[in-house]
């Protein structure tokens, strides 16, 4: 399979074009979607791959203790482990 590089301008369209299509432009697409991507891809070459694919992994453990503190979610022994294993991967 053949891959396929875009610049940031046709990724930011894309993103904006899959907002438009829902209808409207909420203000949770645009905190949960929009603003995000836009910003990341921004950031990107200024802070270097290796420091941004750090920062996607740690996405997923802080997203998680978010919804435990905030929304009172039930995380289980082996969710804390998966998180501990991607935070000491991040580590090493």
């Amino acid at each position: 399979m053949k891959s396929v590089r875009i610049g940031r301008a046709a990724a930011i369209v894309m993103v904006l074009l899959g907002a438009f299509c829902c209808g409207t432009l909420s203000p949770l697409v645009k905190l949960g979607q929009v603003i995000p991507t836009i910003t990341f891809n921004i950031g990107i070459p200024r802070i270097g791959s290796s420091l941004s694919a750090m920062l996607a992994s740690v996405e997923l453990p802080v997203a998680t203790v978010g919804a435990w503190l905030q929304l009172d979610e039930s995380i289980g022994a082996l969710q804390w482990t998966g998180m501990l294993l991607i935070l000491c991967g991040i580590y090493v």
